[in-house]
């Protein structure tokens, strides 16, 4: 299955999950990294279905398409939305600046860059 097909838009993604227990994660995911993976991974419990909302956000490593199509390839994640979070849904931010910080300061170690 090509998991570009799990992106749709919230309102798709609101009818097809009526009536079922479904977790919205919002984040920027920028760029989607292994503890995203992890975290998104435990925050998925058996028969919730899992949506993902990537954030635009500053100054972007990778482009929003680029990160919603990564964060639909995770076995975890059941749909991921194209137009955010719908008005009437709650969803949990998922802060990742930090892992985003760390990761950058990683790349930049390793190719010998200055901050």
């Amino acid at each position: 299955m090509d998991s570009r097909n799990k992106i749709l838009s919230s309102d798709e993604i609101v009818r097809r999950t009526a009536g079922r227990e479904t977790l919205w994660l919002r984040g920027r995911f920028d760029p989607l990294l292994a503890h995203h993976a992890r975290f998104i991974e435990k925050r998925k419990l058996p028969g919730t279905t899992l949506v993902i909302v990537v954030e635009q956000g500053e100054a972007p490593l990778m482009d929003v398409r680029a990160r919603r199509e990564l964060a639909a390839s995770l076995r975890a994640v059941d749909y991921v939305a194209l137009d955010g979070t719908p008005a009437d849904v709650s969803a949990e931010m998922l802060d990742d600046a930090e892992a985003r910080q760390a990761f950058i300061a990683r790349v930049r170690a390793r190719s010998g860059a200055a901050d």
